[in-house]
């Protein structure tokens, strides 16, 4: 029987954090920790917009954030508590309507969302009754038949796992290069497209710096995989120019 304990949760979130600052990011990685006592605006009265839980506030209360907005799965990323002031973020227009998702039926209080995945990505939320993360995506199907999808409690029928195996799951996506950071000079993005050919490339690079192994070279891996990128978009620049070419001398010809 899984049980849930808050300081189990946030190191089992944190050492997650911690792993994804070894992947060859556009720019290094910075977690920010909580002071003694934890984030000191994230209260019951500053967050009672959100209807949860003591439990709920207490666990985002300990979090470590990462700094600034970062993908760390596919069209995912943390979802932040420690605004400064944080109770006037809740009277923006939309904002309780941008923290959870659209479609999951009813998350309970006691349900605590550490991600916002939007339309494609992952909204991870953990049920701090039971000490699990489900893994809700709005474009995938559920893994169960129960709950139904018009349950208030439709989200549940998502994969669920303990929070320390669901974040030590997510390391090995990335250990075995089935996910795999490609930085960008804007945003970052997680490439887990298996059938792409471009997987076998991206492998090859990672691997060619030395991943999975002591003699990991993330700094050389991240100019390697910028280099990669760059060429990309220049052959699809390339296709563009040669398909409006291709249309102008039909029009010349007709």
């Amino acid at each position: 029987m899984v049980k849930y304990d808050r300081d189990t949760a946030v190191a089992a979130i944190a050492s997650f954090y911690e792993f994804f600052c070894t992947l060859p990011t556009s720019t290094p990685t910075v977690i920010q920790y909580p002071p003694p006592g934890g984030w000191p605006d994230i209260t019951p009265e500053n967050m009672a917009a959100m209807k949860k839980s003591d439990s709920v506030i207490d666990l985002y209360r300990h979090l470590p954030y990462p700094k600034g907005h970062i993908e760390i799965a596919h069209a995912t990323s943390p979802t932040w508590w420690f605004y400064e002031p944080l109770k006037p973020a809740f009277d923006e227009p939309g904002f309780l309507d941008r923290t959870g998702p659209i479609g999951a039926g009813e998350i309970p209080a006691d349900v605590a969302i550490l991600t916002n995945g939007g339309r494609n990505g992952s909204w991870l939320l953990l049920d701090t009754t039971n000490g699990t993360i489900t893994n809700w995506i709005q474009q995938e199907n559920p893994e169960h038949d129960e709950p139904s999808q018009d349950s208030p409690d439709a989200w549940r029928a998502y994969p669920t796992l303990p929070i320390s195996m669901f974040f030590e799951s997510w390391k090995n996506e990335f250990r075995s290069l089935a996910w795999m950071v490609v930085p960008k000079p804007d945003d970052d993005s997680i490439f887990d497209y298996e059938r792409d050919p471009a997987a076998k490339e991206l492998r090859t690079i990672y691997r060619a710096h030395g991943w999975g192994t002591e003699q990991w070279r993330a700094v050389e891996c991240k100019e390697a995989l910028f280099a990669w990128d760059k060429e990309q978009m220049q052959k699809m620049d390339e296709m563009d120019d040669t398909e409006e070419s291709s249309r102008d001398e039909k029009k010349f010809q007709n």
